[in-house]
């Protein structure tokens, strides 16, 4: 089964650094999901007053990625956005979706890592994270599972990552391409529950909409640096 994973996403341009076999493995190990924004959830193009935004596909994914988690777990992952600006439709996705942390304009990211670990009793080695770019690089290093998106504008970057053993999967889409979906296709996918998930979902099973409704209680706290260090923000 992992070897047609593997044909599946490698034919579309997919990179598995790590094995699909061993990439499996290490998701065993994963109860939380972390995202960069800028590059990930969009092209990372900004203008002023015009905020980047986010893919319905994209969104789609990552729910039926969490409720995977779920349905194998019988508890909720903890999903979280990790930026190093502020944006505001990070935040508004973030309340929409149920997601419990939102971390902005904190420049080191390991930081807010750190704390964001502290918080939800986590080690590095339970956070699969999805990143594009340097700044990502410091949760790279320590992350349970990797996923890069790689651009191929940035080709010494890719280079970078790859000689320093930084990523698990390079997408074959980048960032504003829907490269989030393929990753959470990857990993139901890895974890063999795609199409029990998407029948659940279709027939809005009980196990689902137990999932749901829990998702939905869920409120994110927003978090920044400030002088005594990453504190939350109060609405």
């Amino acid at each position: 089964m992992l070897q047609k994973v593997e044909e599946t996403f490698t034919a579309i341009g997919g990179q598995f650094i790590t094995p699909a076999a061993q990439l499996a493995e290490k998701l065993k190990n994963i109860k939380a999901f972390v995202f960069d924004w800028d590059g990930v959830f969009n092209d990372a193009i900004k203008s002023t007053g015009h905020p980047n935004g986010f893919s319905e596909a994209d969104s789609m994914g990552i729910n039926l990625m969490r409720y995977d988690y779920y349905y194998r777990n019988g508890q909720l992952p903890v999903a979280a956005i990790i930026s190093g600006e502020e944006n505001p439709t990070a935040f508004d996705f973030a309340n929409r979706e149920s997601f419990y942390a939102f971390y902005f304009r904190i420049k080191n990211k390991n930081e807010a890592f750190e704390h964001f670990c502290k918080a939800h009793s986590l080690q590095p080695e339970n956070v699969a994270w999805f990143y594009d770019d340097v700044l990502d690089l410091g949760m790279a290093k320590i992350c349970g599972a990797r996923f890069y998106l790689g651009r191929k504008s940035q080709p010494l970057t890719t280079r970078f990552v790859l000689e320093n053993g930084l990523t698990d999967y390079i997408t074959a889409h980048e960032g504003g391409q829907h490269a989030l979906r393929e990753c959470a296709e990857l990993i139901m996918a890895l974890n063999g529950t795609f199409d029990q998930l998407v029948n659940n979902r279709l027939s809005f099973a009980p196990n689902y909409a137990e999932y749901f409704a829990k998702r939905n209680e869920v409120k994110p706290l927003r978090y920044t640096r400030t002088e005594e260090g990453v504190q939350e923000i109060k609405p």
